[in-house]
């Protein structure tokens, strides 16, 4: 059974806009077909969440997933 991160890899791979859950799971499903909908389904939001955190971090607003204390005067 592969990894949480391997099929995250290949989610970010398969993905296309407005692709839907059906046809993303069908797409995993091609290459692993015993996973299950729940790994896939953690693993879609794990691909997420790293790819959100890759973005935050170009932003250049100091270090990535940081989060800057408010001002205070």
């Amino acid at each position: 059974m592969p990894s949480t991160s391997t099929i995250s890899r290949r989610i970010v791979k398969v993905v296309k806009p407005g692709m839907r859950a059906k046809d993303l799971i069908a797409a995993v499903r091609e290459r692993w077909p015993k996973v299950s909908k729940k790994k896939i389904r953690r693993s879609a939001f794990a691909a997420l969440i790293v790819r959100a955190g890759k973005k935050a971090g170009k932003s250049g607003s100091g270090e990535r997933g940081s989060v800057q204390p408010a001002p205070t005067h």
